[in-house]
């Protein structure tokens, strides 16, 4: 990105349009970035890809200010590009709540990833994080009518 940019003769751009173009029903992008936490590069890349039709979905797990601040500053450029968060409550994500510390705005949907592909075992850990995690997004829901 630093040599060519994020524009329309960039060879990253022309990538992503290609496969656009090629698999025509993908129309998002999601974001894990565990260690660079770049905001500028991500902002740039988040936009090029809202241009090309794509939506970005963060997958934060840590860093709130940095993840809520890409989120804002993505959508102020081009609004509803970034329109949901995959917040992860497991590993280095875990006791994450999508109710306290992560503000994403008027972001459509956060979703709580509760388990690294593995099955929740009746009386696991992921077990347990599941259930409250389902208890949560109920009461999200009732107070959302």
């Amino acid at each position: 990105m630093n040599a060519q940019g994020t524009g329309p003769t960039s060879i990253l751009y022309q990538d992503f349009q290609a496969l656009k173009a090629a698999i025509p029903a993908l129309d998002a992008i999601d974001f894990d970035d565990e260690n660079s936490f770049n905001s500028p590069t991500t902002i740039s890349f988040g936009v090029m890809l809202g241009n090309l039709g794509y939506h970005v979905m963060p997958d934060a797990f840590d860093q709130s200010s940095y993840w809520t601040n890409v989120v804002s500053q993505i959508n102020t450029q081009l609004p509803g590009t970034s329109d949901g968060v995959h917040l992860q409550a497991y590993a280095g994500g875990a006791g994450n709540n999508p109710c306290s510390g992560w503000n994403f705005g008027a972001v459509a949907g956060v979703s709580w990833a509760v388990g690294s592909g593995r099955y929740a075992e009746p009386g696991s850990d992921y077990d347990d994080r599941l259930a409250q995690s389902v208890r949560h997004c109920r009461r999200i829901h009732v107070a959302l009518r």
